[in-house]
């Protein structure tokens, strides 16, 4: 997807999740919950100057940290004072934060959760350093029923909220999303909120 057309449009913040894409780098936003992000970007995270997301089992922080408590279990938290749920998915706890600021649309972007991979890769960028991808994969069966949860916990309006771009994914929860091709996504995008 050609993601640098997303860039310097005032009605488009992005954000990028874990492994940034260069493309579009510096994005308005950045959210990890894994402490090896930092060690993987260590030159980037030291001149970052947008926003950073999140969690207080990470101690280091910048100027324009946001960090929120993890909650236990299994949910999906609409208030993040309290905290928010993991759901052993970057994607699934930013989904959280988008619906608190209140975005009148969120966009994903490589939640494909496909285990074959795209040409036997798993991520944009290759293969993740910290997780060998076989288990990688076997986990998105998990990660699924996160979404599934978050489904339930939402009303409608909430869940149109949130379109997922892809074709490749096909765990059951997505049916009870948006969905937009990821081929067509980047063009309805700019064309509905550009500039």
């Amino acid at each position: 997807i050609d993601t640098p057309k997303l860039r310097n449009h005032n009605n488009i913040d992005i954000l990028s999740i874990n492994q940034p894409d260069m493309r579009i780098w510096p994005t308005n936003y950045w959210a990890f919950f894994d402490r090896s992000q930092i060690n993987r970007h260590k030159k980037i995270w030291e001149v970052y100057d947008g926003t950073i997301l999140n969690n207080t089992s990470i101690k280091e922080q910048t100027r324009k940290s946001m960090q929120f408590k993890m909650l236990g279990n299994e949910g999906f938290s609409r208030d993040m004072m309290k905290g928010i749920y993991i759901g052993r998915s970057s994607v699934y706890a930013s989904m959280q934060i988008a619906l608190w600021m209140n975005y009148n649309e969120v966009f994903i972007f490589g939640c494909d959760m496909d285990p074959s991979g795209l040409n036997g890769n798993l991520h944009f960028y290759g293969t993740n350093p910290d997780v060998e991808p076989r288990i990688r994969a076997s986990r998105f069966e998990r990660e699924s029923k996160s979404y599934e949860i978050a489904a339930e916990v939402l009303n409608i309006d909430e869940r149109k909220k949130f379109i997922f771009c892809s074709d490749y994914n096909k765990w059951p929860f997505i049916e009870k999303f948006e969905r937009l091709s990821h081929s067509i996504a980047i063009d309805h995008i700019v064309a509905k909120y550009g500039k």
